[in-house]
């Protein structure tokens, strides 16, 4: 594991190898890291984040990133068995309890509410909810519809997309 200069990592935390985990991010108590996962800058990380899964800069993850095993009569580690990860772009937020499954794409700035089910992707800037639900921010009646991450998230999917950037891919 690599650990970006302020980052923390409470007590009884599991990071496995050839995770990094950014500057200035938070593991927050009793969260599992698996194999090869990254971690942005200024992230908290507080839940089950399965191998391979790839947060953002700016995240909070409260809830689970874990793969489907959509073939069970496959050993856990048989090279078969293989599938993508969950990626949650910069500014996301995954909500207590929530499930991301296999290998989605949480868009920039998207808010998935506590308990969804998500194993779809979720566009930059939207509310996803209940079980594959999205809302554009606009819709949503309360405070959390009005915020300004919802803005910005949108600005900057916009900006990725104009230079040919695709969700998947690393910036820069």
């Amino acid at each position: 594991m690599t650990r970006g200069v302020n980052a923390l990592v409470e007590d009884y935390v599991g990071i496995r190898a050839g995770t990094v985990i950014g500057a200035r991010v938070v593991v927050a108590s009793r969260s599992w890291v698996g194999i090869g996962v990254t971690g942005g800058d200024d992230s908290v990380i507080k839940g089950h984040i399965g191998d391979s899964a790839r947060v953002g800069a700016s995240c909070r993850i409260a809830g689970d990133l874990i793969h489907r095993q959509l073939d069970p009569s496959f050993g856990w580690d048989d090279p078969g068995s293989e599938e993508p990860a969950p990626v949650v772009e910069d500014g996301a937020f995954v909500g207590w309890r929530a499930l991301i499954i296999g290998g989605v794409n949480i868009g920039a700035g998207a808010y998935v509410c506590v308990g969804a089910l998500v194993s779809v992707d979720v566009p930059a800037g939207y509310i996803a909810r209940g079980r594959n639900e999205f809302m554009d921010p606009a819709s949503w009646h309360g405070p959390l519809g009005k915020s300004p991450s919802f803005r910005d998230a949108q600005l900057r999917g916009e900006e990725r997309a104009a230079v040919g950037l695709t969700p998947r891919d690393p910036p820069g």
